[in-house]
């Protein structure tokens, strides 16, 4: 069985409808193959190897000085030592250490900034402009796409830390769940380009979408353009990954709506294996959701399947709650809290407090018993 949809987001409060009325209310009729779990990765891709990328508001939260207060909070707490070795995954041309108390100002902290392309990456000059010294960072390719490769002991680091970057891709763990009655769906997506447009512009955005072509050869407009459609496929819930947990967590409801971050949970899993050192710590920051019902604080209504930025990228609210209930199944301790703490709860502005809501920071690291 296959529903289509074509419109993001659930609408009505999905706890006071009907089942059918949920049903109707998202789907109708349809299916095409073409429907696939990570669709969506090629249009952020696009989106975010264009000079005109990263000018949202929202981007600019977790670089700002609020948050590196908390950051810099949050690393004290850790107690993680000194001369410390921090690995940046996705950071792209975000520079927020120059408000860090600790640890660059003391020692010989090293950070090391990586993305999939280098070219993303913040040059010496913009960190001499922002008064840190080059001499504490260096620079490597890596893509949430791929496995994290394993380090000998002396390269591994004290703490890896990511904002904004799993909520912006579709790993093939990440699985979008809706629940109606019994009966379990998976999300899959589809690209489609408005037949509107001039078919020389539609040829141009399917070569952007393919790789064929750098995205700076279109003007972020037509990415922009670019629609989604989605079809839900029913799924049973106890033969997938995570199944039980997801059980436990929303088995009880009769409709759910849920992004389940399993893509996160895995190179958390391979970054403890593979490159963070014994005692060190993972530091994630997204937009995501950690409540029962999988709501979201702003909305108070379901994650969205996917929210969409004007320009045209597209990221999504995971459940943090629930891959916290699993990280710790598999021993891990795991600390999530809102990334805007403290007095600066009080100073932001009625309207940079609605859209902090969701901005949430997980620490994640080994138990112990199992180190």
């Amino acid at each position: 069985m296959s529903l289509h949809e074509d419109a993001p987001g659930l609408g009505k409060n999905p706890a006071a409808m009907s089942g059918a009325d949920f049903l109707s209310q998202i789907t109708e009729q349809g299916t095409s193959p073409s429907f696939t779990q990570d669709a969506l990765n090629a249009l952020n891709r696009a989106y975010y190897t264009h000079r005109y990328a990263f000018r949202d508001v929202s981007y600019n939260f977790f670089t700002g000085r609020n948050f590196q207060t908390v950051l810099s909070n949050e690393i004290e707490r850790l107690n993680l030592g000194t001369d410390l070795r921090i690995k940046e995954l996705s950071n792209g041309p975000a520079i927020r250490w120059e408000h860090l108390r600790y640890p660059l100002l003391y020692g010989n902290t090293h950070v090391i900034l990586t993305d999939f392309d280098i070219s993303l990456l913040p040059t010496d000059e913009q960190l001499v402009r922002k008064r840190l010294d080059p001499q504490h960072f260096s620079r490597e390719v890596y893509s949430l796409t791929d496995v994290m490769p394993t380090l000998p002991t002396e390269e591994r680091v004290d703490l890896m830390l990511i904002t904004y970057g799993f909520d912006s891709i579709w790993l093939p763990q990440d699985i979008r769940y809706v629940k109606n009655g019994d009966t379990w769906y998976q999300t899959l997506y589809r690209l489609n380009i408005p037949e509107n447009l001039a078919f020389e512009e539609q040829e141009q955005i399917r070569a952007v979408l393919r790789g064929e072509v750098d995205s700076n050869s279109i003007p972020l407009r037509l990415l922009a353009a670019v629609e989604i459609e989605e079809s839900l496929e029913e799924v049973d819930m106890t033969t997938r990954s995570f199944g039980q947990q997801i059980l436990n967590r929303y088995g009880h409801l009769e409709t759910a709506a849920i992004n389940v971050p399993g893509g996160l949970i895995q190179r958390v899993i391979e970054a403890f294996d593979n490159q963070i050192a014994e005692g060190g710590a993972f530091i994630i920051g997204d937009t995501a959701v950690d409540d029962q019902r999988g709501y979201s604080a702003n909305t108070n209504s379901p994650a969205k399947s996917y929210l969409k930025l004007p320009e045209g990228a597209i990221y999504r609210q995971d459940d943090y709650g629930l891959a916290k209930a699993i990280l710790e199944d598999l021993g891990y301790d795991v600390e999530i809290q809102n990334a805007v703490q403290g007095p600066f709860k009080y100073i932001f502005s009625e309207m940079v407090q609605q859209t902090t809501k969701d901005e949430l920071m997980m620490t994640i690291r080994r138990k112990k018993s199992q180190i």
